[in-house]
């Protein structure tokens, strides 16, 4: 993976890079957004806002606009460093 010119967050999270083997698998923020919408999923406060099935569309909107944005702080707390 060619690594000039990219961010922090565009950046592999578990990159394994040899002179014989390369594995990227997921961005940095791919990965953060990923542990942030299992924490706030797994909050039943979150759950308890779903009144109807309908309600489904917009938590499920409201869920993964916060991970990213949670993940977008981490790396930007990380940079500032």
């Amino acid at each position: 993976m060619n690594t000039v010119n990219k961010s922090n967050g565009e950046l592999p999270a578990f990159a394994c890079v040899s002179e014989t083997y390369q594995q990227d698998g997921l961005t940095k923020r791919e990965h953060l957004t990923a542990l942030a919408m299992q924490a706030l999923a797994s909050n039943p406060d979150w759950v308890k806002t779903m009144r109807t099935p309908d309600d489904w569309d917009e938590y499920k909107e409201r869920l993964a606009s916060a991970a990213v944005e949670l993940a977008d702080a981490v790396l930007c707390a990380l940079e500032k460093k």
